[in-house]
């Protein structure tokens, strides 16, 4: 059994703590049945301004964490967002060729009737 790893970090910029628990690795391993260390990853380049990345810095900075596992956050949450509406905008598609479908099957039920 994998265990859920707890960080206790103090921010910079407040006076009281903030859990942050590290699981996501943890539980896709125990789906998987494999080692957290042996989940192949895949590396992205990513060109930041120089702006941008000075604030990246300063954000990771008052959080007090590295900027990759910040980026890995935002863009997991961006990924989820999107793939939740892909996934509504999919439902909604597959609901109207169902409807659609039936009302042609009915179509040509009625006209096979006429027909007779």
């Amino acid at each position: 059994m994998f265990r859920i790893q707890m960080i206790l970090r103090r921010w910079p910029t407040a006076d009281y703590y903030c859990f942050s628990l590290a699981s996501r690795v943890n539980q896709m391993s125990e789906k998987l049945s494999i080692e957290p260390s042996a989940v192949a990853k895949t590396t992205r380049s990513v060109r930041l301004d120089p702006e941008l990345d000075e604030q990246l810095l300063l954000v990771c900075k008052t959080l007090g964490v590295n900027p990759n596992a910040y980026l890995r956050q935002v863009v997991g949450e961006a990924i989820n967002r999107h793939l939740s509406q892909y996934r509504i905008e999919q439902g909604v598609i597959n609901s109207v060729n169902a409807q659609m479908e039936r009302m042609f099957e009915l179509m040509q039920a009625q006209e096979g009737k006429e027909d007779q």
